[in-house]
């Protein structure tokens, strides 16, 4: 799964994310290990400002973001 730390990049996800039905953005707490993702901080954004991660555990969701 991928998070990110920013609204910025969390709507730029939503906005390409493929299926049918609105777009949402939800605010997790991750319950284990995150890693900085790879297919963005290595190939387009060194650096991560992006603030974009992955993690291979559970997210648990607290909110949802509806005014972006």
């Amino acid at each position: 799964m991928y998070l990110s730390a920013t609204l910025n990049a969390a709507t730029w996800g939503a906005e390409l994310a493929i299926g049918e039905g609105r777009e949402r953005i939800y605010t997790v707490e991750p319950t284990g290990p995150i890693e900085d993702d790879p297919n963005l901080t290595d190939k387009k954004f060194p650096g991560n400002p992006t603030k974009s991660y992955r993690t291979k555990h559970a997210l648990r969701v607290t909110g949802e973001v509806s005014d972006w």
